[in-house]
């Protein structure tokens, strides 16, 4: 059986791992890509949990179908 998509808690554990990870790097140089790389992950995943919690309160409110 296929695991569905990831739930809002799932991904808001992973930004969770994503913000420990750039915690635990904070010595290293602004530039460098590892760095870079996490900081565009997180503004993925915060991206996708506002999406979801956006589309849930339309479809709570009757709202007119999400299109984000």
């Amino acid at each position: 059986m296929m695991p569905g998509p990831p739930g809002a808690a799932d991904l808001e554990r992973l930004e969770a791992d994503v913000e420990e990870a750039l915690i635990a790097l904070i010595d290293r140089r602004a530039n460098d890509p590892m760095i870079a790389d996490l900081q565009c992950c997180k503004l993925h995943v915060v991206d996708e949990i506002r999406r979801r919690v956006i589309c849930q309160y339309r479809r709570r409110m009757r709202c007119r179908p999400c299109r984000l």
